[in-house]
C-alpha cells in the first residue's frame, strides 16, 4: 500500500495514471479541416495572367554595363544593360551580400 500525506495529490496522481492509459488505447482521433480562403471558395480555377508594368521611362535607361533601380507593382526591380546594350530586368536583391543588384556592374553577362 503507498501513502500519500495528501489526499488531493492522491486523486490528482490517479488522474495521471487513468490519462495516459487512456491516450495510448482506442483509435487515433483524426479532424478533417476545410479551407475557407477566398481561392478554394472559386467557382472555377484562375488563370495565369502576364501583365506588364512600367518601370522607369526609356530615357532613364543605364549606360551599357551598369545597372539601375525602379519599383513596378510594388516590386523593386534592377534593369541592366550589358556592354552590348542588351537590356534585362530582375529583381534587384542580392541576398548574399544584402545589397541591391542595381548597386553592381554589368559584364559578361553577369551583374557583379
Amino acid at each position: 500500500k503507498i501513502h500519500f500525506p495528501y489526499p488531493k495529490m492522491k486523486t490528482a496522481v490517479l488522474a495521471t495514471l487513468a490519462t495516459s492509459a487512456v491516450a495510448f488505447t482506442g483509435q487515433p482521433t483524426t479532424f478533417q479541416t476545410k479551407s475557407r480562403t477566398a481561392l478554394s471558395m472559386a467557382k472555377k480555377p484562375l488563370g495565369q495572367s502576364l501583365k506588364y508594368v512600367p518601370c522607369i521611362p526609356v530615357d532613364s535607361l543605364p549606360k551599357p554595363g551598369t545597372a539601375t533601380s525602379g519599383v513596378a507593382g510594388g516590386l523593386a526591380i534592377c534593369i541592366a544593360v550589358d556592354p552590348s546594350g542588351s537590356i534585362f530586368a530582375l529583381g534587384d536583391k542580392c541576398p548574399p551580400v544584402n545589397q541591391p543588384l542595381s548597386f553592381g556592374k554589368v559584364a559578361d553577362g553577369t551583374i557583379g
